[in-house]
């Protein structure tokens, strides 16, 4: 078996994930965690609303405990990965999961971006649409046709390339307006805005490099387990990271090909290592267009996680 865990991003989030995995000596670990956040992770997990859990400078660092706190249960019943990849912020999750770095080292780097890109996103009424069934080459061009379209405030790009049929754009919302109304006429079947508080992975988000820089730059970095970085979509096996998470910002999540290079390396195994299923229908998907049929398993829950382990060892 040859194995690869990834770790979703934001849009996986829910009220009470990961709080059955908080027993035994995992409570006082997320309790040292929980005392070195800004905010109260458990409050918000366990009484929060959801609205605050969406806002992106809580979503980050709820999804990245929470995905590490599942990690860490199956690293203690004998998992270990081959591969690594995460979907935009579950990049960082394959980072500290893969031992590039130490968890609580990349803590607040995460806290960082995401208060970093909450800021950016207050300045702008942007946001994100999903685009069905086009393929990327001409939604590229209705992106920069829209784009170089005076009548059109501000602009649009490719933000999210996740599966075979399935983009998703990021711009202000003149621009994702537009893709909206011209996407069919361009050939896909549909184009849907989505509830999200920003322009994700678009130049919208120039503005928070420097402050994110500014903290990856300290990180204690070394080589670890081989990785699949969102910007490249190729295995990276060693030197910092540091570049390819600053470029993810403005760049596009190459998950198409992310999880192409991960077939083509041998992987026949996935666990989705998080709250939630995204990365398993994408997976799927993306595995049906190829000559590879690997295995799809998730951890949504701690039942869940249990039948995955009886499953994978």
């Amino acid at each position: 078996m040859s194995l690869a865990i990834v770790f979703p991003g934001q849009g996986s989030q829910r009220r009470g994930m990961g709080l059955d995995f908080v027993t035994g000596e995992e409570r006082q670990w997320f309790q040292e965690v929980n005392e070195s956040l800004p905010f109260d992770l458990y409050e918000l997990l366990a009484e929060g609303d959801d609205d605050k859990l969406a806002r992106t400078k809580y979503t980050q660092p709820a999804m990245f405990v929470v995905s590490h706190l599942i990690f860490r249960y199956l690293t203690q019943n004998g998992v270990e990965a081959d591969y690594f990849a995460g979907h935009s912020l579950g990049e960082y999750n394959a980072l500290a999961a893969g031992g590039w770095t130490d968890f609580q080292e990349l803590l607040p780097a995460v806290v960082a971006r995401g208060e970093a890109m909450d800021s950016e996103a207050q300045k702008l009424d942007g946001g994100l649409a999903a685009v069905l069934k086009l393929e990327p080459e001409p939604l590229e061009e209705l992106c920069s046709m829209i784009s170089e379209d005076e009548s059109v405030e501000g602009t649009v790009q490719v933000a999210l390339y996740n599966s075979p049929g399935q983009s998703v754009v990021s711009g202000s919302n003149a621009a994702i307006e537009a893709v909206v109304d011209r996407a069919r006429d361009a050939g896909a079947l549909k184009a849907v805005a989505l509830d999200v508080s920003g322009p994700w992975h678009s130049r919208y988000m120039a503005g928070a490099v420097e402050p994110l820089k500014a903290v990856l730059t300290e990180v204690d970095w070394q080589d670890g387990v081989p990785y699949v970085p969102n910007v490249t979509a190729e295995i990276h096996s060693s030197g910092q990271p540091v570049q390819f998470l600053l470029d993810q910002l403005v760049k596009p999540v190459r998950w198409v090909e992310t999880v192409q290079s991960l077939l083509e390396a041998g992987v026949d195994t996935f666990v989705e290592v998080g709250p939630g299923k995204v990365l398993n229908g994408l997976v799927k998907r993306i595995a049906k267009e190829t000559d590879h049929d690997p295995e799809i398993y998730r951890t949504d829950n701690i039942e869940q996680t249990k039948q995955t382990l009886e499953a994978i060892k």
